[in-house]
């Protein structure tokens, strides 16, 4: 029967091949878990993550009689910002990381209606303010970039 070992100096140690291969082991199981942990990290977050930057702003002035849902649409997902109230105003911080797209939409639904107003796409720099404007009839509503 053959031994593994090792042989220095005319010292056999048959413990040290095991530990050799023990080590190398461990060695790859640590690499191949840090290499798992970096890919699910980098999957947890998007692309919009990384940007840094001023707050979006967005001042909704809702002038209709009836209470108002404001979505903002970036990057293909669509997000409620706000539901405002009858005749008032908000004012809606959002932080530019949240946001997948640097061009975004808003869309406004008033509750119990069927009709919506779909501002054009808009082109809003990190720190940007956004003024909706509801008008008393919804087609009359209006978005501009500042």
């Amino acid at each position: 029967m053959a031994q593994f070992g090792c042989v220095d100096a005319g010292i056999e140690d048959p413990g040290h091949a095991r530990r050799a291969r023990s080590q190398a082991v461990k060695k790859r199981l640590s690499t191949v878990a840090g290499l798992s942990l970096a890919a699910a990290l980098g999957c947890a977050t998007t692309p919009g993550n990384h940007q840094k930057g001023p707050p979006l702003t967005v001042r909704v002035s809702n002038e209709s009689w009836a209470v108002s849902a404001v979505y903002l649409v970036s990057g293909g997902v669509m997000r409620r910002i706000s539901t405002t109230p009858a005749l008032s105003t908000e004012l809606v911080r959002l932080s530019f990381g949240a946001l997948d797209d640097s061009r975004v939409t808003l869309l406004v639904r008033q509750i119990g209606e069927k009709e919506e107003f779909r501002s054009q796409p808009l082109l809003v720099p990190p720190g940007g303010r956004v003024d909706l404007t509801i008008g008393t009839l919804l087609r009359a509503s209006r978005a501009a970039v500042f």
